[in-house]
C-alpha cells in the first residue's frame, strides 16, 4: 500500500486521522487495560497495588488526551501534569479533568500506593472504580479534537481554526486551539 508521508516522515493513517490520534488510541487502550487489571486485583485485596494500577490508568488516559490535542506524548509524569494543566487553561472540560487527575495522583499514587494511607478505604475504592469515567471523559475530549481535525476545522500545528465560533459551539468553545510546548498557543 502506498501512503503519503507527513512532515515527520510518518505514514498517514488510512482512515485520514492524524498519526497522533492513532497513538492516543493506544494510550486509551493501555488505560483501559490498567483499569481492568486494577479491578481484577481487587479480589486479592491488595489495595495499594490496585490504587497504583488505577493511577496508571489515569495517567495513560491523560497522555492520550494530550497526544490527541498536541501531537506530542509526554515522556514523564511531570510533563503529563504540566501539559494537561496547559490544555485546561482554555478548555473548561479539560480543566475539570485536571482536578480529577490531581486528586487521583495524590490519593491513589501518593497516599495509598507510596505511603500506605488508603483510609477511608471505601472512598479509595470509589475513586478506583470511577477511573473508567475519567478514561471515558478524556477519550471523548480527544475524539472531539479528532473530529474537528477530520472535518477540516482543526488548526493543527499551523494555528487555530478559522471557522466561525458558531460552527464549533460558540465563542467559549476553544477546542481547536491547542497549547504547544513553551506555553504558546498554536
Amino acid at each position: 500500500m502506498n501512503r503519503d508521508l507527513n512532515r515527520s516522515g510518518e505514514a498517514e493513517p488510512a482512515d485520514g486521522s492524524p498519526p497522533a490520534f492513532n497513538g492516543a488510541e493506544l494510550a486509551f487502550t493501555d488505560a483501559r487495560l490498567m483499569h481492568s487489571l486494577a479491578l481484577d486485583r481487587l479480589r486479592n485485596g491488595d489495595i495499594r497495588d490496585v490504587a497504583e494500577k488505577a493511577w496508571c490508568a489515569h495517567k495513560r488516559a491523560a497522555d492520550g488526551l494530550i497526544l490527541a490535542r498536541t501531537g506530542e506524548a509526554p515522556r514523564k509524569s511531570p510533563e503529563t501534569t504540566r501539559d494537561l494543566r496547559r490544555l485546561g487553561m482554555d478548555d473548561e472540560e479539560v480543566r475539570a479533568l485536571v482536578t480529577r487527575y490531581s486528586h487521583a495522583q495524590g490519593v491513589l499514587h501518593g497516599e495509598c500506593f507510596y505511603l500506605g494511607l488508603c483510609e477511608p478505604v471505601d472512598d479509595t475504592l470509589r475513586l478506583i472504580r470511577e477511573t473508567v469515567d475519567y478514561i471515558d471523559d478524556a477519550e471523548r475530549l480527544a475524539a472531539v479534537q479528532h473530529r474537528i481535525h477530520r472535518i477540516g476545522l482543526g488548526g493543527g500545528r499551523a494555528g487555530p481554526s478559522a471557522a466561525p465560533p458558531a460552527v464549533l459551539g460558540g465563542p467559549a468553545d476553544r477546542r481547536a486551539t491547542r497549547p504547544i510546548r513553551g506555553g504558546a498557543v498554536a
